[in-house]
């Protein structure tokens, strides 16, 4: 089977660059020449953008634990596809995320394996390939061993033995993560390459849409902190604040515009009319009546709009309201292109410098650095308009920094869920949420149920506890 979708491919012209061929392609030809070879990575890049436009996929991860977390609140109680994740109640899981990485995973794996068969690609487009799909495996285990916890290391095509492993411990998953990660740093080019996987843009007009390098470094910071290695989350950090000919921070206006210099790596949206921007602007830009239906279930829950600080820009810039029916409803304005047609001028951004910055200060806080921490986190206090910060030790570092990515990050990729879970702050924070949305809180709901057909299927697969 070859995932791959030529309506996609030739939908996302502008990146793609490249005509599709006369003939079918197929698992026997795909990998046989530079253009169709780059269409299957590229592809995988179309399903994750065209998922985003409509919060699906990998891509839903910002709106489910969103209302996992603090970040969001539902609006209708009785919307089914998002009340058991807002209640912290998934004893029915109604969106598909373990199957949606899973599918990316298989997609990979195949690339893999057809590349490296291949005799026929030009060698620096069959290394970049691989890179690509060494880095989206890994991103798709990062977020699968952070929600279900213990996972099937999927690695290759054989079937058979796939449909009967067992979780494998998080920490060999964190290893693998590592592992590919490495691999994808040496493999993958410096440079923002154009839809031939090749040809690097100008300096300035680049699309930052294929992974680089620096998609892997920002990663692997992410992962080794994630892992208590906060020794080499440093270093990786390093290398990308460094590299300041390519990234640097933005304005807040500026933050989540196409192509910006903050952006690590994002997606590079696919539909047209009112799908031509983000999926996040989409559904979190309220119209003048206020949440509801479908469209628009949720809006920025009171914890987060109290969490600033007076004086915080990102409170003025990232938050807009709406009053209806005499009720203000808060909302993200992060991206603000909302459910319209409009040009396109914003692109789905997964990795940006901010949190490479906030990786470092906690990694430099760990490691009692306490100067390097707090210039770290000054960076971003005065891209928000605020005075340096007041912590001065290793305990109150700690809790700043979690601030600032609370502030930061919200809303984004599920950061303020993963961040509760990792740095043990969640219990005591959904204890009191939790009831806020009608349900009681229990320790077993941080990982989210294996899917039942999962367990019916694989004898060797064990359900998380409780459910």
């Amino acid at each position: 089977f070859l995932y791959i979708s030529l309506q996609q491919v030739s939908s996302c012209r502008k990146f793609v660059e490249v005509d599709p061929p006369n003939t079918s392609i197929n698992a026997g030809n795909v990998y046989t020449t530079d253009a169709t070879a780059a269409a299957v990575l590229t592809d995988i890049y179309a399903v994750m953008s065209s998922a985003n436009s409509s919060n699906e996929g990998v891509t839903a991860i910002t709106l489910f634990a969103g209302l996992s977390a603090d970040d969001l609140t539902l609006f209708d109680l009785n919307n089914n596809r998002l009340a058991s994740y807002y209640r912290n109640d998934l004893t029915a899981i109604l969106d598909d995320h373990w199957g949606a990485f899973y599918k990316l995973i298989f997609t990979t794996n195949n690339a893999l394996e057809g590349l490296d068969a291949s005799t026929s690609l030009t060698p620096a487009v069959k290394q970049q390939l691989f890179g690509e799909a060494k880095f989206i495996r890994a991103f798709c285990f990062f977020y699968l061993v952070n929600l279900f916890g213990d996972v099937p290391l999927v690695l290759d095509l054989n079937y058979k033995n796939n449909a009967l492993l067992p979780r494998a411990p998080k920490s060999q998953v964190y290893n693998q993560i590592v592992s590919d990660l490495k691999e994808a740093q040496q493999l993958l080019s410096a440079n923002f390459l154009q839809g031939d996987a090749l040809t690097p843009y100008d300096l300035g007009s680049e699309e930052r849409v294929r992974p680089t390098r620096w998609s892997a470094t920002a990663l692997l910071a992410r992962t080794y902190l994630y892992m208590g290695d906060y020794v080499q989350a440093e270093l990786e950090a390093n290398e990308i604040i460094d590299h300041t000919n390519l990234f640097n921070l933005e304005s807040l206006d500026h933050t989540f515009l196409k192509n910006n210099r903050e952006a690590i790596w994002q997606l590079q949206p696919v539909e047209t009319g009112a799908r031509a921007n983000t999926g996040e602007g989409r559904i979190f830009v309220l119209p003048t009546d206020g949440p509801g239906g479908a469209d628009y279930p949720v809006y920025l829950s009171d914890f987060v709009v109290q969490a600033f600080e007076p004086g915080d820009e990102r409170k003025s810039h990232w938050i807009d309201s709406v009053v209806a029916g005499g009720s203000t409803y808060y909302y993200p304005y992060k991206y603000k292109v909302g459910n319209m047609p409009a040009p396109t001028t914003e692109y789905p951004t997964i990795l940006r410098l901010a949190e490479i910055y906030l990786i470092r200060a906690e990694a430099r806080s760990q490691l009692n650095n306490i100067s390097g921490a707090q210039a770290d986190i000054d960076m971003i206090r005065t891209r928000a308009g605020l005075p340096n910060t007041i912590a001065t030790d290793q305990g109150s570092l700690l809790q700043a920094i979690l601030h600032e990515r609370r502030v930061e990050l919200f809303t984004e990729w599920g950061h303020r869920w993963l961040d509760l879970k990792r740095t043990g702050a969640l219990d005591a924070a959904m204890t009191e949420v939790t009831p806020i949305k009608g349900n009681t809180w229990e320790p077993f709901q941080a990982l989210y149920p294996i899917p039942e057909r999962e367990v019916i299927n694989n004898p060797n697969m064990v359900q998380n506890p409780n459910y």
